[in-house]
């Protein structure tokens, strides 16, 4: 029998003890509960029920003893099973994780081929440019009175736009880089302000404060902040890094235990606690993260 099938045995078995012989009792109720690993049909419990307490008859042990030495073997095989189970979902999943973590090595081994690669076309053509232009300019003619430069010409010649053109183009790829930083710094942290927002405690922080339910705030808590505001901050790129948010979410906290006093009895207290415990790990799984990287 696989796992699904002693699971069943083992509730019939069960079952037995308090319902006696009444075989299409048993089988109902095995065949509802919801202790099943898998649903099985009425045949199949049938077979499974006819099977085992046949050549639980044709023993030479009494009923009783039966019963016991089956459910005892029957509950360790249960166990065993069971075991090997997790073991494999262990494996499997370490499996899988290892994959992934093979993958995204390949995807940024690829990126940074990439990425030298282009820079060393870059460097080649920008090295082609400046030989050429040096060789097309003409050899510099000694001043005299007739071809000296004249001063209000000289300011109406337009500036070179070759250095002009490459700084730009520095500003630009830095900008990009930037972009780039600051939307994967977003992707990341914005899930642990959504963590922080779904605690169970942590819906009245996910927002800002009520006035009308509390009209004095502004008279006791001068900087208000919550989570809600956070995340806003951190899309439009006020917020860039770990320590500019872990700042402001600390600030949540601090202003609720201000407003709400130390009092233990104080549910606002107690859930503010809460929730800055909570988030405390948070970021520093977070910075751990960060450094193994």
């Amino acid at each position: 029998m696989n796992l699904s099938e002693n699971v069943a045995l083992l509730q019939c078995l069960d079952l037995k003890r308090q319902l006696g012989d009444n075989e299409e009792k048993i089988l109902k109720q095995v065949s509802e509960s919801p202790f099943l690993l898998e649903p099985l049909n009425t045949e199949e419990l049938k077979r499974i029920y006819h099977q085992t307490f046949t050549d639980s008859e044709t023993g030479g042990k009494t009923d009783d003893e039966t019963k016991l030495d089956k459910r005892s073997q029957l509950r360790q095989d249960v166990m065993n099973d069971l075991f090997n189970e997790l073991n494999n979902c262990v494996k499997s999943y370490d499996a899988i994780l290892e994959q992934q973590a093979e993958e995204k090595s390949k995807i940024k081994e690829k990126e940074e081929k990439a990425v030298q690669e282009t820079t060393t076309v870059t460097d080649s053509v920008s090295k082609n440019l400046r030989s050429k232009r040096k060789s097309s300019e003409p050899l510099p003619e000694e001043p005299t009175l007739s071809n000296a430069p004249d001063i209000t010409a000289a300011a109406s010649v337009p500036v070179a736009t070759g250095a002009t053109t490459r700084a730009a183009s520095r500003r630009q790829t830095s900008q990009d880089e930037e972009k780039t930083n600051l939307k994967k710094f977003q992707n990341v942290i914005l899930p642990v302000l959504d963590n922080i927002s779904n605690h169970r405690y942590g819906a009245p922080f996910s927002h800002p404060v009520n006035r009308k339910e509390a009209q004095d705030y502004d008279s006791l808590i001068f900087h208000p902040q919550d989570l809600r505001t956070i995340k806003n901050m951190v899309r439009e790129g006020n917020l860039t890094t770990i320590e500019e948010v872990y700042r402001e979410v600390l600030r949540v906290f601090a202003n609720c235990k201000m407003y709400n006093g130390g009092d233990p009895s104080s549910a606002m207290s107690i859930w503010g606690d809460e929730c800055f415990r909570f988030s405390g790990e948070l970021f520093e799984m977070f910075k751990q993260a960060s450094i193994k990287r």
